[in-house]
């Protein structure tokens, strides 16, 4: 097995895990501990990293030029929409 292909599988399984904890802001559980509109932004933030990840590793941007603009974008969209979660 190459670099390449363990590397995509540790992508893909912190994907998977990413997804779990996405999932766990919308139980009830976490409702009576953070408040909605935390518990939103929490899932948005895991949203955008997992949107990173996939652009960086799947759509094949990392070691590109466009990498940092892609990263840029990533981060201003995320806390532009997180900030608009929580206002």
């Amino acid at each position: 097995m190459t670099a390449d292909k363990r590397w995509v599988g540790v992508v893909y399984g912190v994907l998977v895990v990413l997804t779990v904890g996405a999932l766990a802001f919308t139980s009830g559980t976490v409702h009576e501990i953070l408040s909605p509109r935390v518990a939103a932004a929490g899932a948005a933030a895991l949203a955008f990293v997992k949107a990173w990840l996939v652009a960086m590793d799947f759509m094949e941007l990392r070691g590109t030029a466009l990498r940092r603009w892609a990263g840029a974008w990533f981060l201003v969209v995320g806390l532009l929409c997180i900030v608009l979660i929580l206002r």
